[in-house]
């Protein structure tokens, strides 16, 4: 994972790579920019000391401003939209303006779907728990519970909320061998999870949690059930 800094200036550094490479490009539209983003390793200052800190968070943002202002108009190769995407992305999830609007800071908490690699652009922030934290992807899996037969697999970032990817691990499977049941925590209990279920006449089995956004809500007292083909049940 790279923090705000290292996101943003890492970024910079790969659009202008490849910018200056084209013979046609002429430099002089970047003259001006605070930092040297021709050098790989961190800046040389006092990390511990928050005035230092603030003053390269605004000199790396506002490079961050001209290059996309520049590149805005420019023609650009197949790779480099992205690139751009990517920086603009960076720049603004982790920052807010100052109430003068002439400076920046960090903002508080944590931009959804946050981006936290400008190498892997597809991880992510996930959370195992309330207090266990992790970075990168979630593997989820549908199992034959009588056999222990992996049935699907999908892997997302890890922000993805498990229940999410209930209706693709069924849709993975052969018509004929869904199942009749499917058993899972209580992530696969929330209203929209049950509904997708229900439209394909699935009986789901979780606990019955209190959810805390209504959007999530079971509406419940006990499982969805219905007369079906008798498969065996999957686990997720």
């Amino acid at each position: 994972m790279q923090n705000t800094y290292t996101l943003i200036r890492t970024a910079i550094r790969k659009l202008l790579h490849s910018l200056t490479r084209k013979a046609d490009f002429d430099s002089q539209l970047l003259a001006g920019l605070k930092l040297n983003y021709q050098e790989r390793k961190k800046p040389a200052i006092d990390w511990s000391n928050a005035e230092a800190r603030e003053a390269l968070l605004n000199d790396l943002v506002n490079d961050a401003l001209r290059v996309l202002e520049v590149t805005a108009t420019l023609p650009l190769t197949e790779t480099e939209p992205k690139l751009r995407t990517i920086l603009e992305k960076v720049t603004f999830q982790d920052i807010d303006p100052k109430a003068d609007g002439k400076e920046f800071q960090i903002k508080m908490g944590v931009a959804e779907d946050r981006l936290i690699s400008t190498v892997d652009h597809d991880m992510r922030h996930g959370r195992k728990s309330a207090a266990r934290t992790f970075n990168g992807y979630k593997t989820h899996i549908a199992m034959v519970q009588e056999f222990e037969f992996i049935g699907a697999v999908e892997v997302t970032p890890g922000n993805i909320y498990d229940g999410q990817v209930a209706k693709d691990l069924i849709d993975q499977q052969p018509e004929d061998r869904r199942p009749q049941r499917m058993i899972g925590d209580h992530c696969y209990g929330a209203g929209p999870i049950c509904k997708g279920m229900e439209e394909r006449h699935i009986e789901v089995v979780d606990p019955v949690t209190e959810a805390r956004d209504p959007r999530w809500f079971s509406s419940r007292k006990s499982t969805f059930k219905w007369t079906l083909r008798p498969n065996p049940a999957v686990s997720l």
